[in-house]
């Protein structure tokens, strides 16, 4: 072993391993950089280039860093973080539409892989008790890390894709729990009282995490909506308090931070760019720190000493895929499902990484488990994360055959959003409302327009308006949102909003209006907008939104009973839908059960999986006592149409002024789109 490489002009020394903290760090940031771009290339995933990575680097393999404190401290915090993203990236909505079949998936998933690995780990390979449990529990772990496979390849809402996802909230919770009840009662800690003072501990966890943090969170939320780092520091704050709280009650604080995922999930949009800062830093900092560490501790020695380690790997990784495969088939002639769906199930389900990787870490250092299954682990997690693309890929393929991808007959021509923005106040919210109801998989760039008025403050405004752009811009990159800019000069602001539209080949035309509702479709950006709001054919929507999406509570859906007959009925509620979809909110229909009928069938046809609850209503002349019922934190959403539609009442004139007297919160007005020769085009001069 290399002991000192050289010692520099300026008295420091470089010795193996390096002390240096500067060029610890820089070392770890190169191997997180490079080695999995290298390992990439050969088909090995980023996770499993990091853990290598790791090995290479680490005490048993080229010694360059000794896994000290300042380490340890970053890989705790990546292993909390990876929890965490756990239960803030799941699917509730998919859980919620699917929730008896996911349970059903979840029980089968949890046991028969630990009923399967037991008895082969206690009999067969001789571990006692503890290591055979806790480790035939890990095989029920899994980690959806083929999911952008099905993403990728337009199968994300198949219902064997939900149940999956569905899954794994009951049976990460359920290993996280077996783990704690392993770890106490290895150590000597499980009895009648630690059982019950877990007991009142866990009461007292849940009370907080699930009625305190999310009435802080959404005061936090709506008090500094623009202080995008203080938000991000909150949500940090709300983990590790969560994993600390764990901990005080006698739980792992891994499960701390899964609940803090879970009670997060419905407070943090998934399509705004606070969720993407979160995926961000984990991403490309915590975690990969994380999966370093775990490599830093798996002894190549170990594995080149003899059979038994290979043997131990072997034996792990076929019990894993095995019990995985068992759970995948019994789902299948419980529900009927078709082979390739069998097929899906398994690949998305068979990767062991995240949470596996969480409960071995911890296992191994309290002395559970041993070198020998540390080191199989990190072997069954290569191979379980190849057969995992690889058959999550053909299943897809064979669905896609088969006919049961996503239908996209149901959606129109290309999707184009045009954005205009002016006030950088109000901006945010129109950009956080475009990005919830595009759609995501066409990825077409939302244009964010400036429309300048042509008076004497010119130069002026036209700087103004492209500063407002770039602000926009800069913002929509920070959710990875594509976007494109443009501006122009007008003699009237709604002339130049139609114009860049009609240019655009807008579907969709997303505007704000000032405070003052009363006066919205008289005074909007400065300028009258009647004009465009009776022109304009294509759908728009009028949005007065001043909070963050994820502080609104529900969303009521007011619609007049001929609104199915509209032309754009279909595309409207589809956006409707995508914005519950993305900020996992409830809507609350008012309308006929016609209506309801065709929402129901229109939401059944996009997958979309939001939940729907109907209110009747008939008499529109009765709806401002509806409005009155709502709370500030609502979010009121009224299908509007223009005065030649067909579902136009002459109460919707009324509807402004009516909301600026019973409702201060979130309000918007979708306008459907409208047969091209009813539209009056009249030049207005």
């Amino acid at each position: 072993m290399l002991k000192t490489i050289f010692i520099s002009a300026q008295g420091i020394s470089f010795s193996l391993p390096f002390t240096n903290q500067v060029l610890i760090f820089t070392i770890i940031l190169l191997a997180i950089f490079l080695i999995p771009i290298l390992l990439r290339k050969i088909g090995i995933p980023g996770i499993l280039g990091l853990i290598l990575a790791g090995i290479i680097i680490g005490p048993h393999g080229l010694h360059l860093l000794e896994k000290d404190a300042a380490i340890d401290l970053f890989s705790t915090i990546g292993l909390l973080y990876i929890m965490f993203l756990a239960g803030l990236e799941l699917d509730l909505n998919d859980f919620r539409s699917q929730k008896n079949k996911s349970l059903t998936f979840g029980v089968f998933t949890f046991v028969i892989p630990l009923i399967v690995g037991f008895p082969v780990l206690y009999y067969i390979l001789g571990y006692n008790f503890y290591a055979s449990l806790l480790t035939a529990s890990m095989f029920s772990t899994h980690t959806l890390l083929s999911y952008p496979v099905v993403g990728r390849l337009g199968i994300t809402r198949n219902e064997a894709v939900a149940i999956t996802v569905g899954g794994t909230i009951f049976t990460d919770t359920a290993v996280l729990v077996i783990f704690t009840i392993i770890e106490k009662s290895f150590i000597g800690e499980l009895n009648g009282s630690f059982i019950v003072t877990l007991g009142i501990s866990v009461a007292l966890f849940v009370a907080v995490m699930a009625y305190l943090v999310p009435l802080i969170t959404r005061y936090v939320f709506r008090t500094f909506p623009a202080e995008k780092y203080a938000q991000f520091i909150y949500v940090l704050f709300v983990v590790f308090l969560a994993s600390f709280l764990a901990m005080v009650g006698g739980l792992e604080p891994i499960i701390g931070a899964f609940a803090a995922g879970l009670v997060l999930n419905r407070l943090i949009s998934h399509t705004s760019p606070l969720m993407n800062r979160i995926e961000f830093a984990g991403n490309a900092l915590f975690i990969p720190f994380f999966m370093i560490s775990v490599g830093m501790l798996v002894d190549l020695s170990v594995i080149t000493s003899g059979y038994n380690a290979w043997i131990v790997a072997g034996v792990l990784t076929l019990v894993a895929l095995s019990g995985k495969y068992i759970a995948a088939w019994v789902t299948r002639l419980r529900y009927g499902y078709s082979k390739a769906q069998q097929q899906l199930i398994f690949g998305l389900s068979s990767s062991h990484a995240a949470a596996t990787l969480a409960i071995i870490t911890v296992g191994y250092k309290i002395g559970i488990i041993d070198i020998d299954i540390l080191n199989g682990t990190i072997i069954l997690i290569l191979i379980t994360c190849l057969v995992s693309t690889l058959v999550t890929e053909k299943a897809s393929k064979q669905l896609i055959v088969a006919g049961e991808g996503e239908n996209v007959s149901q959606l129109t021509s290309r999707e184009s959003i045009v954005v205009p923005v002016s006030n950088p106040m109000t901006y945010e919210r129109l950009m956080d409302l475009s990005f919830a109801v595009r759609r995501k998989k066409e990825n077409t760039p939302i244009s964010v327009i400036s429309v300048v008025l042509d008076d004497k403050n010119l130069e002026k405004n036209v700087a103004i308006g492209k500063k407002l752009l770039g602000m926009a811009a800069n913002y929509a990159a920070g959710g990875e949102v594509p976007v494109e800019t443009a501006s122009t000069v007008d003699i009237k602001i709604s002339d130049g909003i139609e114009r860049i539209a009609k240019e655009k080949l807008a579907t969709l035309l997303i505007m704000g209006w000032p405070p003052s509702q009363k006066k919205m479709l008289d005074y909007i950006f400065g300028q009258s907008i009647d004009h465009l709001v009776d022109t304009y054919k294509r759908h728009l929507i009028i949005a007065r939104i001043p909070k963050l999406l994820s502080s609104i509570s529900k969303l009521h859906l007011f619609l007049p009973v001929h609104a199915h007959l509209e032309p754009g009925f279909g595309y409207c509620i589809e956006k409707v839908g995508s914005l519950a979809q993305s900020t996992n909110k409830t809507i609350l229909c008012y309308c006929s059960d016609v209506t309801f009928a065709l929402i129901t069938n229109n939401f059944r046809s996009n997958k979309i999986t939001a939940p729907l609850k109907q209110i009747i209503m008939e008499d529109w002349d009765q709806i401002e006592s509806s409005f009155a019922k709502t709370r500030e934190e609502d979010m009121i959403i009224v299908f509007k149409q223009r005065r030649k539609g067909i579902s136009y009442l002459p109460v919707m004139d009324k509807l402004p002024a009516m909301l600026d007297d019973t409702h201060r919160g979130s309000t918007v007005f979708v306008y459907p789109a409208m047969p091209e020769d009813e539209v009056d085009d009249t030049f207005d001069v």
